[in-house]
């Protein structure tokens, strides 16, 4: 059951990144993390890039831009 609510916390958070102009630190507010460096941790650890990376890369993979 944890791993299944850590795979929603990520891709709501990817959504967010790729989404929205929200930085990383407000992305992990909106879900519930008090501390931004815990939700860098928590997001590289899950997904293997830190949110800043996951957002350039989809910005440019997408030509958000």
């Amino acid at each position: 059951p944890g791993q299944l609510i850590r795979n929603e916390v990520v891709l709501e958070a990817k959504r967010l990144l790729t989404h929205t102009t929200l930085s990383a630190a407000e992305v992990g507010y909106q879900l519930e993390f008090d501390d931004p460096g815990y939700f860098n941790r928590f997001f590289k650890r899950e997904a293997g890039l830190t949110p800043a990376q996951f957002q350039t890369r989809s910005l440019e993979k997408y030509n958000f831009c």
